[in-house]
């Protein structure tokens, strides 16, 4: 099973993430939790990021990067 969530970062420090929303179930409940942010600085940006969820110790594994949602937003 896989879960989704949305990272944003400071374009400056881009090894560092600046905030992590919660665990989603699927993309569509991440992206829009997403598009309820009306306002983002241009130094930030927003990406959709997913696992697979280890269901019996209810934990994430490796997380992987899906796609940037800067555009797709349009903030």
């Amino acid at each position: 099973m896989k879960k989704y969530y949305i990272e944003i970062v400071d374009l400056d420090n881009p090894c560092e993430y600046a905030m992590q929303s919660k665990w989603f179930d699927n993309e569509d409940q991440a992206i829009k939790w997403a598009k309820d942010i009306t306002f983002l600085s241009k130094q930030y940006s927003i990406s959709l990021m997913t696992s697979n969820w280890n269901i019996e110790e209810d934990r994430y594994e490796d997380i992987e990067f899906v796609r940037y949602l800067d555009i797709e937003l349009e903030l």
